[in-house]
């Protein structure tokens, strides 16, 4: 379902233009090696775009072209067409530091790399008519390795070209990757029977007729933790995962042009920040089964509903998300989105060298924006003045079950994951979610944020079976009708506390700093001893606020049929931080009104 998947998307994306044909693909690359008629290198172009990053800050990248495919290199010489490296291009090596005693085992191999592009370049170009290819020819027949540090155009940007990125070949101020009759020579190169495999023909398991086998897929590049140079999606390499005399890749036969189209169509993913989103360890991407642009952007938004990221305000993006959901066509950036139309996620992580995939998601549209719907609709609460969000992102959420003052604050890769499968699944959130809020709130001794406390009230609205548990907590205020004794104990444990701030208004630490995590875990042991403290709070206020901190707490004791139970479990203890945060929200509610 995956590879089909995605080549089907890739036929999708070449009819619209937006990725390159078979045989050829989008990189990046960082230098022009301009020549002339005759061969001689006249200068060397830096190709470089700037680009803003998520972060606001303007940055340089090498401009992203389309080049001949490459094969899979690692160690071994092999060179690629029309574009590569240094050594390929000019015969010197690239290495950032050369130790003395590898100096001329550095160099030897560096030459052995112009020499086997020299033999390619002659295989794809003698036969070519064509003033382009025949330059290309004399720059290979002229060109000395040995003094290219001193040729005038590479002289002063030596260092810098040998070590960083990729060049391509131009002539007369064009890349020769342009030219039409150097492009069809490309195709007919790469079509060919190199005769060194043994071509297997056999049943492709994507499209189910028979073709050319693929022995290696193409490398996927762009997963995060994954080998820069690229990683395998399907490979096999040791003889346990083998069977039926099939090695390597003929185990699972899928046709080239198969491979090839769903590498390709994945790459393309990979470098879009439209169609790819990183939640922990796990780099997703996304796309719809519609030639329509806007179902990825929305999506993303949808994850990420920042106003100074999104290209509309959180109330649009919520009115759309509401309307898909229950299944109407909406107008979006002059497409129209249909909620009916098949969208696909795949997750992916690093594995040993190889890609390994986390989670699938396919379904509609519409039900992809339900799921998230109902989500936004179980964190919906309260919120303080300050916090002017109207809807909170998902990796703020998970950020707040980590220290933001440690080193390098990152939540739980595996959570992280868990939590997202949840929300676009529409299941069960993970037991962790609840267990991480509360420890994050212990930690800061019951600092309970919007976040946390919207956290709280999603986990127990999708996670509790009890629904005197989900009444109680099913509401975006304070709840002042249940009766449900974790709920009453929280928002008692405020009012205790606010007393304490109103009798000594100097005091730097309240009662929250020293006893929240005791109360929250075993109320019969903490909360006497907090009445007892209230009852000297109360002899240093006035008449009129004594009396009416004494009616909040005989209200909130006379909705306790039983004495303070011994302890609470987990999820009870959630209930008392978001009783805890309703009854302080409450309070500083009416202070603004006033």
């Amino acid at each position: 379902m995956i590879l089909r998947s995605l080549n089907d998307l890739y036929y999708r994306l070449l009819e619209r233009g937006e990725i390159a044909p078979e045989g050829w693909t989008m990189e990046r690359v960082s230098y022009a090696v301009e020549i002339d008629s005759q061969g001689e290198l006249l200068a060397i172009t830096p190709l470089f775009e700037t680009h803003v990053d998520k972060r606001g800050k303007i940055k340089k990248r090498p401009l992203m072209m389309e080049i001949p495919a490459r094969g899979t290199r690692t160690s071994a010489v092999i060179p690629h067409l029309l574009c590569d490296t240094a050594p390929y291009f000019f015969g010197i090596p690239n290495n950032k530091t050369i130790p003395p005693d590898r100096i001329d085992q550095v160099k030897s191999r560096a030459k052995e790399c112009f020499v086997a592009s020299k033999k390619l370049h002659t295989a794809l170009l003698a036969d070519i008519d064509d003033p382009d290819a025949q330059a290309v020819m004399r720059f290979y027949e002229k060109w000395d390795p040995d003094v290219a540090d001193q040729h005038p155009a590479l002289r002063d940007i030596y260092e810098e070209v040998r070590t960083k990125g990729t060049l391509v070949w131009m002539t007369d101020g064009k890349y020769i990757t342009e030219n039409e009759a150097i492009k069809a020579a490309v195709g007919a190169f790469l079509s060919r029977d190199s005769g060194e495999i043994e071509e297997i023909i056999g049943q492709c398991l994507v499209t189910g007729e028979r073709d050319r086998i693929a022995r290696i897929h193409p490398l996927i590049k762009g997963v995060l933790g994954a080998q820069p140079s690229g990683a395998s999606l399907v490979g096999f390499n040791i003889e346990s995962a083998c069977s039926y005399g099939r090695t390597q890749s003929y185990n699972a036969p899928v046709s080239e042009r198969v491979a090839n189209a769903y590498a390709h169509a994945l790459n393309h993913l990979l470098q879009s920040n439209d169609h790819k989103l990183v939640i922990g360890d796990v780099t997703l991407v996304f796309w719809a089964e519609s030639s329509e642009r806007s179902y990825p952007s929305l999506l993303a938004m949808s994850f990420n509903p920042d106003p100074e990221v999104i290209s509309i305000d959180s109330r649009t993006l919520k009115e759309s998300v509401e309307m898909l959901s229950q299944g109407k066509t909406i107008d979006y950036r002059e497409e129209q989105i249909d909620p009916n139309t098949p969208f696909f996620i795949l997750g992916l992580s690093p594995n040993a060298g190889r890609i390994s995939v986390r989670l699938f998601y396919r379904s509609s549209f519409g039900s992809l924006m339900r799921n998230i719907n109902e989500h936004w609709k179980r964190l919906e609460i309260v919120k303080p003045a300050y916090d002017k969000r109207e809807l909170l992102t998902m990796w703020g959420l998970l950020y707040e079950t980590v220290n933001r003052n440690a080193e390098n604050p990152k939540p739980s890769p595996q959570l992280a994951g868990d939590f997202f499968r949840a929300v676009i699944e529409g299941r069960r959130y993970p037991d962790t979610l609840l267990f991480a809020v509360l420890r994050r709130i212990f930690a800061e001794q019951g600092h309970v944020t919007r976040g946390r406390a919207a956290l709280i009230k999603a986990y127990l609205l999708k996670n509790a079976e009890n629904e005197i548990v989900k009444e109680a907590v099913n509401s975006v205020k304070l709840n002042e009708e249940t009766n449900y004794i974790p709920y009453i104990l929280g928002r008692l444990f405020f009012v205790l506390e606010k007393l304490q701030l109103d009798a000594s208004p100097e005091i730097n630490k309240t009662i929250r700093d020293r006893y929240f995590n005791a109360a929250c875990g075993t109320p019969a042991m903490v909360f006497p001893v907090l009445m007892k403290l209230a009852q000297s709070h109360l002899r240093k206020l006035d008449t009129k606020p004594a009396n009416h901190h004494q009616k909040q707490i005989a209200e909130l004791l006379g909705r306790m049929d039983t004495s303070f139970p011994s302890h609470l479990s987990l999820q009870d203890q959630g209930v008392f931080a978001l009783g805890y945060y309703h009854q302080r929200q409450k309070s500083f509610t009416k202070k603004e009104e006033k």
